[in-house]
């Protein structure tokens, strides 16, 4: 978190970054005004995130993905996004206790997955000042949308493929 030196309680930016990526870095035309910002990793994401081993010269793979969003995808209990939508509702109350921040100046921003985290933070908590959405992703999964080139799509559109019968109940949860 960083906390311009300003005096009073300051609004904040929290930013969600993409599925599979780190944080990003600081925006410092931000602090220079005076807003606060809270960058953080997504579970999983970030040093926790366990890349596949490479040998000498070898190419990643622009495919991979950790397989997040297949994890518990059949049950709204154990859905790895329902992890996730948690974090969003305690890092909104924890911005809402914290000393130096106006708790009635929060602004969620993200991008694609993130930015999705970012809306339902909006939609859940009456908090919200601002909201800041780049292409956001999984707000509505339909049968064009899981055709999409992307491999976070494939690895859920391949998870579905697999419960057929079970399809349109995922769709739900």
């Amino acid at each position: 978190m960083v906390i311009p030196r300003k005096r009073g309680d300051l609004p904040v930016v929290v930013y969600f970054h993409d599925y599979g990526k780190d944080r990003p870095g600081i925006i410092k035309g931000l602090t220079e005004t005076g807003v606060a910002q809270l960058i953080l990793d997504l579970r999983g994401h970030g040093s926790q995130l366990i890349r596949p081993l490479l040998k000498e010269g070898e190419l990643p793979d622009p495919d991979w993905t950790p397989g997040y969003f297949t994890k518990g995808l059949d049950g709204k209990d154990s859905f790895y996004m329902k992890g996730l939508y948690l974090d969003v509702i305690r890092a909104v109350e924890f911005l809402r206790l914290t000393d130096g921040i106006d708790g009635d100046k929060i602004i969620l921003a993200g991008k694609s997955m993130g930015a999705s985290l970012a809306a339902f933070g909006a939609a859940f908590t009456n908090r919200i000042k601002g909201l800041i959405l780049e292409t956001p992703n999984f707000c509505h999964i339909d049968d064009n949308q899981l055709k999409l080139d992307k491999s976070w799509m494939k690895e859920i559109d391949t998870q579905l493929n697999s419960f057929k019968t079970k399809k349109t109940a995922m769709k739900k949860v």
